[in-house]
């Protein structure tokens, strides 16, 4: 039994693999697995095997059955792909005769007259004997081009009727006239699409076409080489446009661009120039602006940095001399407070004080540094303000200059009281002041008499001194 399977197995696939059609491979399939085929009678014979051979046997036909399925299948999909094959096309006055093969086997030939449209089978047959078409709902389509440069479509309908429809050039050239019109107003066309389309339609003008539809086809070789030139324009165009662009941020941020990063601007544009040439006349415009967004990609840090030094340039332009709020010291102004009247920095821009100024000075001269990410400038302002403790003593020195006058007891006067009286007297004009008074030589007199004396007044307020030499003193003697 086993030989026997290997032997159905091997004739199977060797006559299935010479069918020639669907309806031969059918024939080999009942021949082989159907209910009388020679698989099943084998498997008939299953009965007489002990229990120990049955299944190693069952399943080697179980292989065999599987194989020859599979092999039938591929077979199968072989002849439904070649569609209707070895086709022959006679022309005799207006008849057009047709013979060939459908996918299905069977062998047809009919006439088809163009003047009448009368189409009659001559014969139909399967394996050399003449038949009628089974029922299906299958139709093949075979285009057939002919030596008189007509093209004819054969449908062939499986129920035995046949109608065919024959485009002459008149109609065929003016079916890609109105594509090739469609086509154009969609914009979607290439360069390469231009030329071969004009190469096309220029074919017809040698065929033997109408005169109308020859104007028309003229109209539309017009049509395409108009479309190429206005696509060359739109490409130049495009192009230039990039390429300004390109310049633009080249100058624009010269100093601050890199060497690679100039060379991967250069790079986008041409590769965005290559894209150009091949697109279709709508796809331009979104290569450039893919293209300008590119070229942003890559000046992003030089913008920024251009940005952060516009905006330290207006501040620095935006700064003044500042007023400050009187202190309590003559030393140089605080930073903090001098910060506290510039301007309000911009978004981004910061200021650091350094104040220089003379600790008797109202005026100190400071320098602002103004920053903005990395750029950095410097800029020397005056700040005014007022010294508490210094004017204070200058108000008093001002005001004693180089004379004064003071009344003193002449009871127990000397030089000691005279000096004492002196300081009791200007601190009270002048407050806040600590006065100390040294006069020349002694005071002596009477009631009435009047001293004149050289005196040294040192006025001071906190850490703040000033000393007044060669005063004079007049001194009243009282009662």
């Amino acid at each position: 039994m086993k030989e026997q399977l290997a032997k159905i197995r091997s004739e199977a696939l060797a006559a299935f693999g010479q069918a020639q059609s669907a309806a031969e491979l059918d024939s080999l399939r009942v021949q082989y697995l159907g209910k009388k085929g020679e698989l099943t009678a084998v498997l008939k014979m299953m009965g007489k095997l002990s229990a120990e051979e049955r299944p190693a046997m069952g399943q080697l036909a179980n292989e065999v059955r599987s194989a020859l399925e599979a092999a039938i299948a591929a077979i199968e999909k072989k002849l439904a792909d070649e569609g209707y094959k070895n086709v022959t096309i006679s022309k005799a006055g207006s008849t057009y005769t047709f013979s060939g093969q459908d996918k299905l086997g069977y062998d047809s030939k009919f006439t088809w007259d163009v003047d009448t449209d009368l189409v009659e089978v001559i014969t139909y047959t399967l394996n050399g004997k003449e038949t009628t078409a089974p029922a299906s709902d299958e139709i093949t389509y075979v285009y057939i081009a002919k030596n008189d440069k007509q093209l004819a479509e054969l449908i062939y309908v499986i129920d035995g009727e046949f109608t065919a429809t024959v485009y002459d050039d008149d109609a065929k050239a003016s079916e890609r006239v109105g594509n090739i019109n469609a086509f154009l107003a969609t914009n979607g066309y290439t360069a390469a699409d231009l030329t071969t389309l004009k190469t096309e339609m220029e074919g017809y003008l040698t065929n033997d076409i109408s005169a109308a539809v020859k104007a028309d086809v003229e109209a539309v070789i017009k049509a395409l080489a108009d479309a190429q030139t206005a696509l060359t324009a739109d490409q130049t165009a495009a192009k230039a446009e990039l390429n300004s662009y390109k310049e633009t941020a080249l100058n624009t941020y010269e100093d601050k661009l890199t060497g690679p990063e100039v060379r991967e601007i250069e790079a986008i544009v041409s590769a965005a120039n290559a894209k150009i040439d091949a697109a279709a006349k709508n796809a331009i415009d979104g290569i450039v602006t893919q293209a300008k967004s590119d070229i942003d990609g890559k000046t992003t840090g030089a913008a920024g940095a251009l940005a952060d030094e516009k905006k330290v340039k207006d501040a620095k332009a935006a700064l003044g001399d500042v007023t400050l709020s009187p202190v309590a010291s003559t030393s140089a102004p605080d930073a903090d407070a001098i910060k506290a009247k510039l301007p309000v920095a911009a978004d981004g821009v910061t200021y650091a004080v350094s104040a220089a100024g003379e600790e008797d000075t109202f005026t100190a001269t400071v320098t602002v540094t103004i920053t903005a990410g990395e750029a950095q400038d410097t800029k020397e302002i005056q700040a005014s303000y007022v010294a508490t403790d210094y004017k204070t003593v200058k108000d008093a020195v001002d005001g004693i200059g180089k004379a004064v006058s003071v009344e003193v007891s002449s009871s127990g006067i000397d030089a000691n009281a005279a000096e004492t009286a002196l300081k009791s007297a200007l601190e009270s004009k002048y407050t806040g002041t600590t006065i100390t008074a040294d006069i020349a030589g002694n005071v002596t007199g009477s009631e009435g008499d009047v001293v004149t004396k050289s005196a040294s007044i040192t006025v001071a307020v906190g850490s703040v001194n000033y000393t007044i030499d060669g005063v004079v003193v007049t001194i009243t003697l009282t009662a």
